[in-house]
């Protein structure tokens, strides 16, 4: 079995031409995709909007609570857990050779886990020309390469319409040079694939902050090409990265070599969480989430709830309790609102001699802000209603 992954970083499934009913410009990719052909999955959906996150999820089948990389800035390299599985150990147990185009950069920072670090070769420098020239197929392979010319360019020209422009190019480029040097027939399977869309700068400044999750970030390029089957499919099921391990594992384990076709699994809601800013650090804490059901997007915050419908254009305010109940599966949301249901009690219930009878914390001893001050006070308060002290 022939394997080809590509990985189009930050690309938006929305800004397409070809899959966005009509709302964006055609660009270059567009025509690689048609070239490639497959089946495009029009409705996936990355479950932690950035690179260290979407990949480790994809690698290992799991979400980031299970796997390790559960922050924005939590690389699988350093951070994917030992006893969590991932698809190259998988295919490296099925005797698959497998050969690995990336940026140099990128790698350092740990886009890959340990196991590919420690057992396979790695370019020196990123020509995507010379890896595919010297490229010689196995009958069990997988060639990864990685794609970053459209987050190089939207670095370096700003998130601009013209920077998004210019990336298509760039990223175009690259793969039309990939299509050049490799018969793309050979491969059993073609997957193309981003982690995560982007939002333009005026975006940024002009929707409100919850914004940040919704389908620009979230809804995220898949397809799937199998071998001979080159016309261009809508595949519309709702589906997540995170099951393309169990997708891989599928097509391997099958023995039969069988024409069917394999698609990722059905899902009936995806939960989705996420930092409400893009500098963060390991240990600042997941402020958003999203539920994507077939009939709604619903964003919900420590404090409020934003849903909307399909076919339309804004969110109303809202806290729907039947999505609510969804989301307290995922653990951090769970501690949340468990914080909040305590703030509440601390503001109605709690009083000045509730706080000196059980000395929790005597702020006339120590000369601090009436903020910190409060702030220590409701911890100490959340000390002593989990620990009973």
């Amino acid at each position: 079995m022939k394997l080809l992954i590509l990985f189009a970083d930050m690309i938006r499934r929305n800004r397409l031409s070809t899959f966005s009913d009509g709302n964006a410009q055609p660009n270059e990719l567009d025509q690689i995709i048609q070239k490639i052909g497959g089946d495009f999955y029009t409705n996936c959906f990355a479950v932690a909007p950035d690179t260290p996150r979407s990949l480790a999820t994809l690698y290992t089948g799991v979400e980031p609570q299970l796997n390790g990389c559960d922050r924005h800035t939590k690389w699988p390299q350093h951070f994917l857990k030992k006893n969590v599985n991932n698809i190259f150990k998988d295919l490296a147990d099925k005797d698959y050779t497998m050969d690995f185009l990336s940026d140099p950069v990128e790698r350092m920072n740990g886009i890959f886990p340990q196991f590919v670090m420690d057992n396979y070769n790695h370019n020196t420098k990123y020509s995507v020309r010379e890896f595919f020239n010297k490229l010689v197929l196995k009958e069990k392979h997988l060639v990864f390469a990685c794609f970053p010319q459209f987050h190089w360019t939207i670095d370096a020209l700003g998130a601009s319409t013209y920077g998004e422009r210019q990336g298509y190019k760039n990223i175009s480029f690259a793969m039309q040079t990939m299509l050049d040097e490799i018969d793309i027939q050979e491969f059993d399977h073609v997957f193309l694939f981003s982690d995560h869309g982007f939002k333009l700068s005026y975006e940024l400044r002009t929707n409100p902050i919850y914004t940040i999750l919704n389908e620009d970030r979230t809804n995220v390029l898949f397809l799937h090409k199998q071998k001979d089957k080159n016309k261009l499919k809508h595949n519309n099921m709702l589906c997540s990265l995170v099951d393309f391990k169990k997708l891989l594992n599928d097509i391997c384990s099958d023995t039969r070599k069988s024409n069917r076709d394999y698609t990722l699994p059905k899902r009936e809601y995806i939960v989705i969480e996420d930092h409400k800013s893009f500098n963060v650090g390991i240990y600042d804490p997941i402020e958003l989430w999203a539920l994507k059901t077939k009939t709604a997007y619903y964003i919900r915050d420590a404090d409020f709830g934003f849903c909307r419908k399909p076919q339309a254009r804004k969110f109303d305010s809202i806290i729907c309790k039947s999505f609510d109940e969804i989301l307290l599966d995922n653990a951090e949301f769970r501690f949340v609102q468990e914080v909040q249901r305590l703030r509440h009690i601390y503001k109605k219930t709690v009083k000045k001699d509730f706080i000196k009878k059980n000395n929790i914390y005597d702020h006339r001893q120590i000369k601090i802000s009436s903020v910190k001050r409060n702030f220590y006070k409701f911890m100490d308060f959340i000390k002593y209603c989990v620990m009973g002290r």
